[in-house]
């Protein structure tokens, strides 16, 4: 499964499961905190697909 398929995963549940998600990212010790930020900018709706990213100049650049 590729990061572009579990973050679609997530995506389709609904945010208090999304919430419920990333604070259990949090208590683990196991997971890289970028990671754990990841789902949260992902949880805060900050993200664009690697498409975009990869292909187009950035608003503020």
């Amino acid at each position: 499964m590729t990061a572009e398929q579990i973050f679609k995963e997530i995506e389709a549940l609904p945010r208090s499961e999304r919430e419920r998600l990333v604070q259990r990212m949090r208590e683990s010790a196991d997971i890289p905190q970028d990671f754990i930020d990841a789902l949260d900018d992902f949880n805060q709706q900050r993200f664009v697909s690697m498409e975009t990213a990869l292909n187009e100049t950035p608003p503020d650049a």
